[in-house]
């Protein structure tokens, strides 16, 4: 149980920092585009975001839970760990993904524009420190 555990945590952190990684990517490179585009790639990084990020997260999340409570002892490195990865899946879960549903339905021409690039600049920069807080949790894991 407990490897079938520890496979299920790997690709959910797997799941999680890639589809972080391929939403900067996109992101990136829709940044060169036409604006009137940028509705198709706000619906493209929501459908990543919601089928591969948060479920990754929420996997890596409930599978660490389960892990800790297997464990006798904890240790600095396994603290780091959980904080990072409980800090990591709220933000994308609780804020994140409210957020890209939101812009997901809004039209990013006329007048809604600014609420357009302000909830996209929310979900990118959302996006970021969910990556690097993923990184961090994985990086003490390694360790």
């Amino acid at each position: 149980m407990r490897l079938l555990m520890l496979f299920a945590h790997w690709v959910g952190l797997s799941l999680w920092i890639g589809g972080e990684v391929a939403n900067l990517i996109i992101l990136a490179a829709a940044r060169r585009e036409d604006p009137s585009i940028f509705g198709a790639v706000a619906r493209i990084r929501v459908a990543i975001l919601r089928k591969v990020v948060a479920p990754g997260a929420l996997v890596t999340l409930l599978t660490g839970l389960i892990l800790t409570v297997q464990r006798y002892y904890v240790e600095l490195w396994l603290v780091v760990m959980q904080v990072a990865g409980f800090v990591g899946a709220i933000l994308v879960l609780l804020i994140a993904l409210p957020t890209g549903v939101k812009l997901s339905r809004i039209d990013p021409t006329g007048e809604s524009v600014p609420y357009f690039l302000m909830l996209r600049g929310r979900l990118t920069s959302i996006g970021v420190v969910s990556l690097a807080v993923a990184l961090l949790g994985l990086w003490a894991g390694v360790m």
